[in-house]
């Protein structure tokens, strides 16, 4: 429909021609100026012209024309003004053209004398043309093209819902349905930046691929006339499978059979060869074999040996010194046990004493060098679940492979040479008995006790969790070997059975339970050749964050955190996690062990006379590491946290996307840091060795410890630390 007004020279226009009609002077048709064509008329009025005498109209070439005020979208309700400028042929103004304005469609303005209010959303085209003929015969016009746009297009999730734990499904995708509604046809909308078609109703479905874990999904529509945008955020967790827990009515609980795996490989007994020793101030051992070898090399053999060794009616004989060269010890890995060969060569025993041979007193004073070769092959095993290892040692053969005596008598020496020569056994005896005593017959002690302590640093490792603004929480961990086994030449496997308790009950109960990042195998995926490894299940740690969750133990109350600038218009304030923060592989290129999400945190405030939700997105880059025998956790960068407003009882919210964003990193943050570093952080089970200063008092300072021997890694389910048991001893000690 199109309007036309007449302003006041326009009048004087028409009412010229009507009196010329009357006298004849001119035949007349039918003037335009009549509101049946719905046109809006208005003439120099809103020219930039001043209506010059003797200008020659007739060489009107074109209409500029503005308005006022310039905007690239007006609002409803807007107040513009138009404005025309008539130019000539040389684009120079034209004083005293007058124009004719028109203004479709005309039902969406209202006409406010020569002003226009903004009526509805649209398109609007104001049309300024001559009233007399320009330089073509005709009236010359010009037009402006406007939009008004009041909100971007609406947009509505169906599914899935915010906070929502997506069950198990064939494809490793997401759904997402919806609607948009807009006063335009012509909306466009995008799920995570993919384009979606739109049906005539506006609704739309589409997959998304879906990630392990916390999946944010944006769905953003535009009509294209405005920078504005319709929005719907949301975040939902997605895992191929849940692990289901085993609360009671006062714990909150779970447990693996396999959550932690200790593998000790071939090289983490016997790696072939000699330890690289740094200075001349420390003994160092990157080997079992190295740690056996300090063990042979302190050994009180002195403390052994009988004083005097032969003390008879024909004669006596002291052992004043023994030294032993290097020793050299293998040990090989066998189905269900462990065979060690030793040789020890250069034994040097310094001696003193007589014996009376042929009517003769020999002089023994001198030394006996030696080379002592042996033996052993050791069972190992653990009968069940509950009950200690046990080993023995099955086979022993130790000998000493050749001996000679440096008497200071001849004739003592050539006694000693003898095959049969009852000196010559006495040492024999002596000596080999002291190394099986004192070593060969301990290492089945020194190896259960190793064994066995892991089960008991596994055993009720508890540790409280303590926040400023949430109710202590203690989590326990126990673990048991739950198998065991010995392959030949290969490795030791220790498979640790978990179960986490905490001294609290559920208080969400919304979850299928805790998301496996893979179908649940017992397979161990394990490195070959590698000294030693421990396996954490990923699932283990995502249990631990689970247990927080669902206690209650994330959930915060703000109040007296909020922002100082909002603390006097807030009532209640609090933070509600919908989904269990979750731990997950980072992309290509991120330089992160883990990534960690947490999503769908909403924030609940009344303040200002209203209730505003605001939900967060949060994200950190997460450093795993192994050190003094602990696994921790680092966050070395700031999280990136995404923020929207979920809902509204006013107008707009009260804060803005940067007041959540502080608040958050200020308050929310450091708390859920504090707790990760202490929930997700524990110390490993590391094979005692303290049985050996029994043995060896100068070996009381020996220190052991895993160190990482690659980067941390990840396969089929299990965060794996590639280790080396390294063994520290100040020398002098």
């Amino acid at each position: 429909m199109t309007m036309r007004r007449p302003h006041s020279k326009q009048v004087r226009l028409v009412t010229a021609l009507a009196l010329s009609c009357l006298v004849g002077m001119a035949g007349c048709g039918d003037s335009e100026t009549g509101g049946s064509g719905g046109t809006l008329t208005n003439n120099a009025a809103n020219n930039d012209t001043n209506n010059e005498p003797g200008f020659d109209l007739s060489l009107a070439a074109a209409v500029d024309v503005k308005l006022d005020p310039a905007r690239a979208v007006y609002k409803v309700g807007a107040t513009v003004t138009p404005q025309a400028t008539v130019l000539n042929g040389n684009g120079e103004p034209m004083p005293g053209a007058e124009v004719t304005w028109t203004v479709e469609p005309a039902d969406a303005v209202t006409d406010e004398s020569g002003a226009y209010k903004l009526d509805a959303e649209g398109e609007l085209t104001f049309e300024a043309c001559t009233v007399e003929a320009g330089v073509e015969g005709a009236p010359v016009c010009g037009k402006k093209r406007i939009v008004v746009d009041d909100a971007p297009p609406t947009v509505e999730v169906i599914s899935p819902a915010p906070g929502e734990w997506l069950n198990p499904g064939t494809a490793a995708e997401i759904t997402v349905e919806g609607k948009v509604t807009d006063t335009h046809s012509d909306v466009h909308a995008f799920v995570n930046g993919r384009g979606v078609d739109l049906d005539d109703q506006g609704n739309f479905t589409t997959t998304i691929d879906a990630e392990f874990g916390i999946n944010h999904i944006e769905v953003v529509a535009t009509d294209g006339r405005t920078s504005a945008t319709g929005q719907a955020l949301l975040d939902v967790l997605w895992a191929p499978n849940y692990y289901a827990t085993a609360n009671t009515a006062s714990e909150t609980a779970f447990g693996f059979d396999d959550g932690l795996v200790l593998d000790l490989g071939q090289r983490f007994f016997d790696d072939g060869q000699a330890p690289q020793q740094p200075d001349e101030t420390t003994y160092m051992t990157d080997d079992l074999v190295d740690i056996l070898v300090l063990l042979v090399k302190n050994i009180d053999f002195m403390s052994q040996i009988p004083d005097p060794v032969l003390d008879t009616e024909s004669g006596q004989l002291r052992i004043t010194d023994l030294a032993l060269g290097e020793p050299q010890v293998m040990l090989e890995l066998t189905d269900g046990g462990a065979e060690m060969f030793i040789w020890i060569p250069d034994v040097e025993l310094t001696t003193q004493g007589g014996i009376s041979f042929d009517q003769q007193v020999l002089d023994l004073t001198g030394s006996i060098d030696a080379e002592i070769a042996g033996f052993a092959s050791l069972s190992i095993d653990k009968p069940g679940a509950g009950q200690q290892f046990v080993a023995n040692v099955d086979e022993v053969d130790i000998s000493i492979q050749s001996a000679e005596s440096n008497f200071a008598s001849p004739e003592a020496n050539a006694v000693f040479a003898l095959a049969e020569s009852a000196l010559r056994g006495k040492i024999e005896e002596m000596v080999i008995g002291t190394l099986r005593s004192q070593f060969v017959d301990e290492l089945p002690t020194l190896l259960t006790d190793a064994l066995n302590s892991i089960e008991q640093q596994l055993t009720d490792l508890s540790f409280d969790l303590d926040t400023e603004f949430t109710d202590p929480l203690t989590i326990t961990l126990n673990g048991e070997v739950s198998d065991f086994a010995t392959t030949y030449r290969n490795s030791m496997t220790a498979t640790i059975g978990t179960n986490i308790t905490a001294n609290q009950p559920p208080a969400l109960t919304t979850s299928p339970g805790i998301p496996l990042a893979t179908s649940y195998t017992e397979e161990l995926p394990l490195f070959e050749s590698s000294r030693a490894q421990v396996g954490v299940r990923l699932a283990l740690l995502n249990g631990l964050l689970h247990t927080l969750w669902e206690t209650g133990f994330l959930e915060i109350d703000l109040t007296d955190l909020m922002p100082d600038q909002y603390a006097g218009i807030t009532e209640q304030a609090n933070l509600s996690v919908k989904l269990q923060p979750v731990l997950s592989r980072p992309k290509a290129g991120e330089p992160y062990d883990f990534i960690l999400r947490a999503g769908q945190m909403e924030i609940e405030a009344d303040l200002a006379n209203q209730t505003d939700v605001y939900a967060v997105n949060l994200e950190v880059g997460i450093l795993m590491s192994l050190a003094d025998n602990a696994i921790s956790i680092t966050v070395p960068d700031e999280p990136q946290v995404t923020t929207w407003v979920k809902s509204t009882t006013g107008d707009r919210s009260v804060l803005n996307a940067n007041a959540i964003k502080s608040l958050v990193l200020g308050q929310v943050w450091p708390q859920i840091e504090e707790t990760l570093k202490q929930g997700l952080s524990f110390e490993l089970p590391v094979p005692s060795l303290s049985g050996i200063s029994d043995l060896a008092p100068t070996l009381t300072a020996l220190e052991v410890e895993f160190l990482l021997n690659r980067p941390v890694d990840y396969r089929n389910g299990f965060i794996i630390f590639d280790a080396l048991l390294q063994g520290t001893l100040p020398l002098g000690q």
